[in-house]
């Protein structure tokens, strides 16, 4: 192989692995069990945004009403631009989430559990929140990444 085969070789093993790390991973719990995700794994990398009674073992120390603020703040923007790009939840959508983010705030992970979306909604949510997530940041940064899980409520934002 010449020299700049080689280098050509290496510079494209460089850039595919880049894109592959900046790339953010949306998927249902079911998805991440079968794709090979391990929480445990995860949780060993990501702090907990909050614990209650284990102050020192958490992302954000003594901030848990700011930070759950700002975690329904964020959702409360995802659904508006959901209903910005016509998708829109009917009636208030039960769900379990589990969104992994870095220290600077950006999305790596979002796992979750909706009881009643079909299919066809659930790949257009699917694909809207990697589109959101792509730009969005969480306006809180820790000094490891952090992980927040719980059940949501999500609704509409547009008036009709």
């Amino acid at each position: 192989m010449s020299m700049n085969r080689y280098l050509f070789a290496i510079l494209i093993l460089a850039f595919t692995s880049q894109v592959g790390a900046a790339q953010k991973a949306v998927m249902s719990f079911q998805a991440a069990k079968e794709a090979g995700f391990s929480f445990n794994e995860l949780d060993q990398s990501y702090l907990s945004a909050y614990r209650r009674g284990k102050q020192d073992t958490c992302a954000f120390p003594g901030m848990q009403d700011s930070l759950m603020q700002t975690y329904k703040t964020m959702l409360t923007d995802m659904t508006a631009y959901f209903n910005d790009k016509r998708f829109e939840w009917g009636e208030p959508k039960r769900t379990f989430l589990r969104l992994y983010f870095n220290e600077k705030g950006e999305l790596d992970y979002f796992f979750y559990r909706f009881q009643d979306l079909d299919e066809r909604e659930e790949k257009r949510m699917k694909k809207l929140a990697g589109k959101f997530y792509k730009n969005y940041t969480f306006p809180m940064e820790a000094e490891m990444p952090f992980f927040i899980f719980g059940p949501a409520i999500l609704k509409d934002t547009a008036t009709k």
